[in-house]
């Protein structure tokens, strides 16, 4: 029986070209993270309910997301609307389609340097996954944070986000980086973090690595709510000119 949260691991940027060459390279290294931490999380992932997907194959990689355009209201491909491939890990009961454990990468980037923004999801539910997820956060956030250089990493769950939602209203956080039990945050979206109450801090590459005292979702929550009274958390640049950097 199933009793785990389901965690997100969610990055965010503004506006950056990003090329199909630059997405399949990115998702191949995110693949690679992911077969290091070993079963189950190592696959075999899939492009649908029953299609695995050799992540290794940057050409199969490739025409996954090529034939994954962003799509208009009417299932048209938008112009220069960019990517949006996705895939999936899990047991399934069918026909009904009853979900025990269910990883998904979800990855939406634009080929232009416009205010259109990029992000990419990686969620997982079920004990057999979130169990080995939750264990692994810190580096599932610090490996995305290299691979992907968004302007924010949160590794959260969906009881963490509803407090989000509830203390704070929608305007006063719009733009502003999510709230994670580990999270990383780039320097031009945050400003003093050398010290956090109810959290650790570390600096990594041009950000600094977040990660609270406790899993409570609550009391995680009053970290973030803090910091956002305190006024150390910026709204994320409509255009990165210029991604972070790392070690």
């Amino acid at each position: 029986m199933n009793t785990q949260l389901e965690y997100v691991l969610h990055g965010f940027w503004g506006g950056r070209p990003v090329t199909v060459e630059d997405t399949v390279a990115r998702i191949k290294g995110s693949f690679e993270v992911l077969q290091s931490l070993g079963a189950p999380l190592s696959g075999p992932w899939k492009v649908n309910y029953t299609e695995p997907i050799d992540v290794a194959d940057e050409d199969a990689l490739r025409a996954h997301v090529i034939s994954s355009p962003l799509l208009d209201d009417v299932g048209e491909a938008v112009e220069g609307g960019g990517y949006v491939p996705s895939f999936e890990l899990g047991n399934y009961s069918l026909p009904h389609t009853v979900v025990r454990d269910l990883g998904q990468f979800n990855v939406s980037v634009s080929p232009y340097a416009s205010t259109v923004s990029s992000s990419i999801i990686l969620s997982f539910k079920g004990d057999g996954l979130t169990v080995l997820a939750r264990e692994s956060a810190e580096l599932l956030v610090k490996s995305f944070a290299q691979i992907w250089q968004p302007e924010y990493l949160a590794f959260t769950d969906l009881s963490l986000l509803k407090f989000r939602r509830e203390r704070m209203s929608r305007t006063r956080t719009a733009g502003l980086p999510s709230w994670g039990y580990v999270t990383w945050v780039s320097d031009r979206v945050s400003r003093q973090l050398e010290t956090v109450d109810g959290a650790t801090t570390v600096r990594f590459g041009s950000g600094t690595l977040v990660t609270t005292d406790t899993w409570d979702a609550e009391q995680a929550a009053d970290v973030w709510r803090d910091l956002l009274d305190s006024k150390r958390l910026r709204a994320i640049p409509e255009l990165q000119e210029h991604p972070p950097t790392f070690p």
